[in-house]
């Protein structure tokens, strides 16, 4: 069974190269970025399969922001 992981803001911020949150959810609002998944309460998260093909893409495509 595949266990699904989920990476918070401040983990996104990171592999972002230090995104603001701002730019993060401004991307999330235009559609260049994944959505974010409710977890519990207000906790949200990325599923980490979801932030790797984003990654990918912005590399195949030279750069993002």
């Amino acid at each position: 069974m595949n266990k699904l992981i989920f990476l918070l803001l401040p983990d996104v911020q990171e592999i972002t190269g230090g995104k603001s949150r701002s730019t993060i959810w401004r991307w999330v609002r235009s559609g260049q970025f994944p959505q974010p998944v409710r977890l519990a309460g207000n906790t949200i998260g990325w599923p980490v399969e979801a932030i790797q093909q984003w990654r990918d893409s912005v590399i195949n495509q030279g750069g993002q922001g």
